[in-house]
């Protein structure tokens, strides 16, 4: 089990390349957790001679077969570490035979997939007993994080930078200026943090970008992002003085 003092590391199995890179942002997007991506279950027994992860998430609907000889391997030699599947609605099957064979867990992947990737941290958090809570507040959030979100979101790098580097900068003002400000945060998931901050430097900036597209791009909902920045707009009116009309906002008027 991972201490509390620490986040998990999480080995994901993806055996679909262009999906690689997309649940691995995903999940790291959750807060709170290391991942660790690999497209097969002989690239995931390579990958743990050189770390122990926590638990080990199967993407079944790509990398069945071989992944499910792999957890039958790792039950009878003893090896317990917790093994989440990772399925489509219509695979049913496979997630029982994963969990016949010593799987802990499991979750449906759906047409919303912010709340597929939302349960799956939650059932990480259960299975590795790190708090939710504890593990994505606003002061887990690293200029690396932001940054990652941010170019995400806008395609063309010097827009996704320098949006990036304003958040970062907000977020050091936001910590120089009273810590205690920061519980509203507490067990959200970065993506749900960095969201809405995010479409309001969008519009602070004339790089406006709809609800709907950051929260493709950060797997989420559109109701978390609007919830996000009306948060924002609310707890921290002084750095944004026209809170009235997000789209009314001025590059010129942002106080950081």
């Amino acid at each position: 089990m991972a201490p509390k003092n620490r986040i998990a590391v999480v080995l994901m199995i993806q055996g679909n390349r262009d999906l690689l890179e997309l649940t691995r942002k995903c999940l790291l997007l959750q807060g709170g957790i290391a991942v660790e991506t690999v497209m097969s279950a002989s690239e995931a027994i390579k990958k743990m001679e050189t770390i122990k992860p926590d638990v080990i998430v199967c993407d079944l609907s790509y990398s069945c077969e071989n992944s499910l000889d792999f957890l039958k391997k790792l039950r009878e030699n003893r090896i317990d570490i917790p093994f989440i599947s990772f399925a489509y609605d219509d695979e049913k099957d496979l997630v029982l035979k994963s969990l016949d064979l010593g799987a802990n867990g499991f979750v449906f992947k759906s047409v919303d997939v912010g709340s597929a990737y939302e349960a799956l941290k939650k059932l990480i958090a259960s299975l590795t007993k790190v708090s939710v809570a504890a593990s994505s507040d606003l002061r887990r959030i690293t200029p690396e994080t932001v940054m990652e979100a941010s170019r995400a979101i806008w395609l063309n790098r010097e827009c996704a930078d320098s949006i990036g580097a304003d958040a970062t900068k907000l977020f050091d003002e936001v910590s120089k200026s009273n810590p205690k400000r920061l519980k509203i945060f507490n067990g959200k998931a970065n993506r749900s943090i960095l969201g809405g901050l995010l479409y309001l430097l969008g519009q602070y900036n004339n790089m406006k970008v709809t609800e709907k597209a950051i929260a493709k791009s950060l797997c989420t909902s559109e109701v978390t992002i609007r919830l996000s920045y009306r948060r924002w707009l609310s707890e921290f009116p002084e750095f944004f003085p026209n809170k009235s009309n997000p789209a009314t906002f001025k590059k010129a008027r942002l106080k950081i």
